[in-house]
């Protein structure tokens, strides 16, 4: 995996984010741990296509509109993390535990 980008460019500076399992080839579940907005424990989120420029939570590396993505699921209320995005070249295949500290 390439090189995460500087804090200064990520969109959730201090975010701690651990994939925790993989469902399906369309699902994960996701640790979201971020001291400033929120905190998920087992956050569920789907796969789809960017509709925005954005910065990937997982790997800092820049997201294009129509990019593969994955997003936190939407209900009601809206998380606070609703436009944080992963990129699906960035999501493990595998049911394996990832975890990046942006902020280290």
């Amino acid at each position: 995996m390439e090189s995460r980008a500087s804090n200064d460019r990520l969109p959730y500076p201090q975010v701690v984010v651990r994939v925790i399992e993989r469902p399906s080839s369309a699902t994960a579940l996701v640790y979201w741990s971020d001291p400033v907005t929120c905190h998920y424990g087992y956050q569920g989120w789907r796969a789809t296509t960017a509709n925005a420029e954005g910065i990937c939570s997982l790997s800092g590396m820049p997201i294009h509109h129509g990019d593969q993505v994955y997003r936190p699921s939407q209900r009601d209320p809206k998380p606070h993390n609703a436009a944080a995005m992963i990129l699906a070249a960035a999501m493990p295949k595998k049911s394996e535990e990832v975890e990046f500290d942006l902020h280290d």
